[in-house]
């Protein structure tokens, strides 16, 4: 925190002050604050003091050369509305007074308003109403979508593109997912149709499509992660070596050798079920629990594997801290170590298989997921559209000369010159 905002902090400036200060074009200002604090006023008011000539006298700005960029449509409404409300105000309202034209300038620009301003007050109204399209107050994908339509070329689009509204993406969204399931359904025993069924053993149906939305509306960093990956498979080879286990290992193959008698201290479980028979209830019930494990062969103990997990583990997953009494401890201290040491290698499993289910989870979420995308790329382009999503990426592309025409020549700063002439201040 700068130390400007501490000092303001502590003597709790009046809000209004803070505000003309942030809304002064000629400072470079970030704006952080909560819902009905201010915001929309402060950027109201920067805009029509960008209207209007500064205390030195330099020229106001055009009304063409301001664009706003909101989120969403009602707020670049509000915002239009306010400043037009303000600017035919001060077309006709008296001079003087309270209520008059130079005592509402001296609160937005803080100081006496020049004759100049006063002059320019009067007439700017007009001017912005002869403007054409007025001031531009749009939201992000309006904006976007205003660059692609200057440059569909440039950007790889047909000049008659259209937007997609959100309730019409949803649409073809569900339409490519049921298409790909389908498929799948089709194509039994594919790694699709694996992956589908997978995913379904771990999930309800509101769950999956809930994450596979959440994957949609990361596409770039989906294809990105894919792309430096190498693909889906590349994408759980890294995973596995992140998570240190072996690529192709399922849970179901750990349980199998993990349930292996020679895997476990068989011998020294077996002398602890007997010390513990002679303990209190509690002990001779564990210690019932664990000889029934052990006398299963290793189907049996794959099957029951969970049961006997928790006889050592809480739902917490850590090793209870009384796995025998104290009179049995006391008595044979190297059964404790020998329950203490199962309970760890149970611990060192389970982080094993949770490694395993987010690794090829993970895997086929990714695999449903680009499908699901590629499916939902060839629907909107038989539709000649673009989502909301499409119109930032497709921009963001065209800026950054990742367009398959603008890869061999180099019209990015023209692009953006072309832009900058429109623009001065965002």
């Amino acid at each position: 925190m700068s130390q400007e905002l501490k000092q303001n902090r502590n003597l709790k400036i009046d809000p209004n002050i803070l505000q003309n200060r942030a809304s002064n074009p000629e400072s470079s200002v970030w704006v952080g604050a909560s819902a009905g604090s201010g915001k929309t006023k402060v950027l109201t008011d920067r805009i029509l003091r960008l209207l209007l000539p500064n205390k030195s006298g330099l020229d106001a700005c055009l009304p063409h050369k301001i664009l706003a960029l909101t989120f969403t449509k009602a707020a670049a409404s509000e915002m239009a509305l306010r400043i037009n409300k303000r600017l035919s105000d001060w077309a006709v309202m008296p001079l003087e007074g309270k209520k008059g034209l130079r005592h509402d300038l001296q609160k937005l620009i803080g100081h006496e308003p020049s004759d100049i301003q006063i002059e320019t007050a009067r007439k700017i109204f007009a001017v912005v109403v002869d403007t054409p399209g007025g001031l531009k107050i749009m939201t992000i994908h309006s904006f976007c979508q205003s660059i692609l339509g200057r440059f569909p070329l440039e950007a790889d689009l047909s000049p008659s593109f259209s937007a997609l509204e959100e309730d019409q993406a949803a649409q073809f969204l569900t339409q490519a997912q049921q298409q790909i399931f389908k498929k799948a359904q089709n194509e039994k025993g594919s790694p699709l149709h694996q992956a589908i069924h997978h995913i379904a053993l771990h999930q309800n149906e509101d769950q999956f499509h809930l994450i596979l939305k959440n994957l949609m509306s990361e596409r770039r960093q989906l294809n990105d992660i894919l792309k430096k990956n190498f693909g889906t498979d590349g994408l759980y080879n890294a995973l596995c070596q992140q998570l240190n286990i072996p690529a192709g290992l399922s849970e179901d193959e750990l349980q199998h050798q993990v349930c292996e008698e020679a895997s476990f201290e068989a011998q020294n479980l077996w002398e602890a079920c007997k010390a513990l028979s002679t303990g209190n209830k509690t002990d001779i019930e564990r210690g019932q629990k664990i000889q029934q494990w052990l006398e299963h062969d290793q189907q049996k103990r794959v099957e029951n594997f969970e049961s006997y997990y928790q006889i050592f583990i809480t739902t917490k997953d850590e090793i209870r801290k009384s796995l025998a009494t104290k009179k049995i401890s006391e008595n044979n201290p190297d059964i404790l170590q020998t329950l203490q040491d199962e309970g760890a290698r149970l611990l060192e499993i389970k982080q094993q298989i949770d490694a395993i289910k987010i690794s090829t989870l993970t895997r086929d979420l990714f695999i449903v997921g680009d499908a699901i995308l590629k499916q939902f790329e060839k629907i909107k382009e038989n539709f000649n559209a673009l989502d909301f999503d499409d119109l930032i990426l497709k921009t963001l592309d065209l800026l950054q000369g990742q367009t398959k025409p603008m890869k061999n020549l180099d019209v990015t700063p023209w692009v953006r010159y072309k832009l900058d002439q429109g623009i001065d201040h965002l």
